[in-house]
């Protein structure tokens, strides 16, 4: 999810997530990194990423933020750009075909005044949320049909299956040398929280 400070990713990650996965404030910069959460959309887990408000800044923290939110951005198969609708602007970098365009704040704007093709939502109300979801689960729906067999190509992402494999094999092992239940268990847990 990428925008300007204040457009509201945070509240609409948090609704997509539902629960406060990220802080929402009405100051500026108030996320700093990446806040990452595990969803399932259209019955697909799917990681939804919240980033730092883009724009320039001499704060060297934030200034970091911003920049791990365009790696985000850079490395993400899909994303959500958040216009804010008390703040109209065009959405910052260069937008895929796929990306999704959101008109955030629409419950306090004319939706009239969102540019063609956007979403207009207010992560406010939850007006929209279903529809945003419904996108995103099209999106990754069309996405895993049309890949044959799944290739892993993020260092992050073949370290979280190895870890997750390795967690898996030590539950095997564990069940097979009639170690306890327990503590195949929380091998198994172990799995799960890895990908």
């Amino acid at each position: 999810i990428v925008g300007p400070p204040n457009a509201g990713k945070s509240s609409i990650l948090n609704r997509l997530a539902r629960r406060e996965a990220a802080i929402v404030t009405d100051i500026a910069g108030t996320t700093r990194d990446v806040v990452e959460v595990r969803v399932i959309l259209g019955g697909q887990v799917v990681w939804i990423a919240d980033t730092a408000g883009l724009r320039e800044t001499e704060d060297v923290v934030e200034a970091e933020g911003v920049r791990r939110a365009r790696r985000a951005a850079a490395e993400a198969d899909l994303r959500i750009h958040v216009i804010d609708g008390a703040a109209p602007s065009p959405p910052p970098g260069p937008i895929e075909p796929q990306d999704i365009i959101v008109f955030n704040k629409a419950d306090t704007r004319p939706a009239a005044l969102a540019p063609d093709g956007a979403l207009p939502l207010s992560a406010a109300t939850g007006e929209g949320i279903d529809t945003l979801e419904s996108w995103i689960a099209g999106f990754v729906s069309q996405r895993a049909a049309s890949v044959e067999a799944p290739v892993i190509t993020r260092a992050r992402h073949r370290e979280k299956l190895a870890a997750g494999l390795a967690s898996l094999v030590s539950a095997r092992d564990a069940l097979a040398q009639d170690i306890g239940a327990e503590l195949a268990a929380e091998d198994v847990r172990m799995a799960l929280l890895s990908t």
